[in-house]
């Protein structure tokens, strides 16, 4: 009877440590898709704040031109006011016997011309007294702006640290759930010193990440369709060169140092380096659809890392961010695939 105590315990002793470390594992990936998920929401919270911010910063440079007009009016208001207080001097030191002399001042007395200069002045300077009055109230409204302008860098300061804070434990949480992402890593690198182009590239890195279809961290979480109209912008930025015949891809200028995103749902297959490319990071949407971002500056994923669409992937502090779609390894026109 002892014995087949022991039996037992032999036997379910390691199914437990089993279940739990399976538990623990599944805990973990919930953890890692709610990391993600903040991430999300934070990077659109930061992009509508640099957006914000960027309105603030145009009303700004408006009122401070509309001071700097206001203040050259100022300026030459004061300028003819000058010229008229120095006309009625020398109007009142003419002898009375020149000013008769004059033909152009035959029919006008000496008060009368200083009345008439007199009248001038009164106008301008109700006219100076508006545009000083105007310069008071642009200059007020100048210093709230900028106190909004520090309000809000202070709020994106604050949402920005909070980001970088859960992108360094999503990754942690990546590893923990992911124990092969070195050898994975190692592996890519390999292939990306001995691949001569990219279609080279793309032909080999199938290989190095499971070739199961992966689970979404979710079961409730509905696997969007890759399609057109789908895909979200990398970047908030200007399209500086479209897809041709000879350029197989776009670039697209950041507005300022910014996150680079998924364009949509998928998995990781290359992140590093890569020849003219530069840092490139390549995303494997589907059976049939990649999506290859290049010029980033910082790589914020590993290979076989799985990410939602809008989800940060790095940094780009550099002039312009290369994209190209491709379709069964080759590249084709993204027009019409994103998002408007």
């Amino acid at each position: 009877m002892h014995f087949y105590k022991l039996f037992l315990v032999a036997i379910f002793i390691p199914v437990l440590a089993f279940a739990d470390l399976k538990s623990d594992k599944n805990h973990l990936k919930q953890e890692l898709e709610s990391v993600q998920k903040q991430s999300v929401t934070l990077t659109k919270e930061i992009r509508n704040k640099q957006n914000e911010i960027s309105n603030l910063s145009n009303e700004l440079e408006q009122l401070s031109f509309q001071a700097e007009q206001k203040s050259k009016s100022a300026k030459e208001i004061s300028e003819k006011l000058n010229q008229a207080t120095d006309a009625m001097i020398e109007i009142t030191r003419i002898p009375k016997e020149m000013a008769l002399l004059n033909p152009d001042a035959k029919n006008l007395t000496t008060i009368e011309i200083l009345t008439s200069i007199t009248e001038q002045c009164e106008a301008l300077v109700v006219e100076f007294e508006k545009e000083i009055a105007d310069i008071k109230s642009i200059k007020s409204k100048i210093a709230r702006q900028k106190g909004k302008i520090n309000q809000e860098l202070a709020n994106l300061q604050k949402k920005q640290r909070t980001l970088n804070a859960g992108l360094v434990k999503r990754q942690k949480l990546y590893k923990q759930v992911n124990k092969d992402y070195k050898k994975w890593a190692v592996e890519a690198d390999e292939i990306g010193k001995k691949s001569k182009d990219a279609n080279e590239l793309f032909s080999k890195l199938a290989s190095i990440t499971p070739t199961k279809k992966p689970r979404h961290h979710s079961a409730t979480r509905k696997v969007r369709k890759f399609a057109k109209g789908r895909l979200t912008m990398p970047i908030k930025g200007d399209i500086t060169k479209r897809y041709t015949s000879k350029h197989k891809g776009i670039k697209i200028r950041p507005r300022k140092n910014t996150t680079v995103t998924a364009p949509f749902d998928g998995k990781v297959l290359f992140a590093g380096k890569f020849r003219d490319y530069g840092q490139m990071v390549i995303i494997k949407h589907d059976k049939n659809y990649h999506s290859v971002l290049a010029g980033l500056s910082d790589i914020s994923v590993a290979i076989g890392q799985r990410i939602f669409s809008g989800e940060p992937i790095g940094e780009i502090r550099r002039k312009e961010l290369y994209f190209e779609l491709r379709k069964k390894s080759k590249p084709i026109n993204p027009n019409g695939w994103f998002e408007g």
